[in-house]
């Protein structure tokens, strides 16, 4: 049985005033902070299938929406410019879409993962550091730093070949968890719990840190 997660909008491929015959066909991972499910399309290899579906919203009505669009377990390439070698990026409980040129990862899940993960542009920050617009796996001490296209960060990313899949080092960046709920209560309850009632970071008795 599939579920209806409500996607604010799939992928602003190409913006108002942007000609069409310039959308940039560069295999790549783009940002979404408007997202609640990580998408991915043909530039990815899906390893396992939920068997649940799920009916996809845009960002507004008059755009329409996708049915039985399905969810699926799929993994990535990333060549590391620093390290020389080449990254399997998993991604669990995604939606499957396989005409899009990009996939779509929301920075929410990437923290729910555990993974420190900065959206603002070095060029915007006002004290910039190589944390900044960028994302960093410990497990592999590996960084991932973002470009921009036009106002949406991104990183390059491809289909790994079949040699790729059994050899290079895996690194999950979405929770390896069977189900991911994006309309959970515990979310907002945790952030609300985080402050009192004069918006002021709450303060945790030593007792209860542990």
């Amino acid at each position: 049985m599939g579920f209806s997660p409500h996607i604010v909008r799939l992928a602003p491929l190409i913006c108002a005033t942007e000609d069409a015959t310039s959308v940039c066909k560069i295999p790549r991972t783009e940002l979404d902070s408007h997202a609640n499910m990580v998408v991915v399309g043909r530039h990815c290899t899906v390893f396992d299938t939920t068997g649940k579906t799920c009916t996809v919203n845009a960002f507004s009505k008059s755009a329409g929406h996708m049915e039985d669009v399905p969810i699926v377990d799929a993994v990535i390439a990333y060549d590391c410019p620093f390290q020389f070698k080449t990254f399997l990026l998993l991604m669990r409980n995604a939606l499957y879409i396989p005409e899009l040129e990009v996939n779509l990862l929301p920075p929410f899940i990437v923290r729910e993962a555990d993974i420190p993960i900065d959206e603002c542009p070095k060029s915007q920050a006002a004290h910039p550091t190589v944390d900044n617009h960028s994302m960093y796996l410990p497990s592999q001490d590996l960084r991932i730093p973002f470009q921009l296209r036009h106002t949406f960060s991104y990183f390059e990313s491809r289909k790994p070949t079949n040699d790729e899949l059994s050899q290079c080092d895996k690194i999950f960046i979405t929770p390896d968890s069977t189900n991911w709920n994006p309309y959970s209560l515990h979310f907002s309850l945790n952030e609300d719990a985080m402050t009192d009632c004069d918006e002021e970071i709450r303060q945790v008795p030593i007792h209860e840190r542990h």
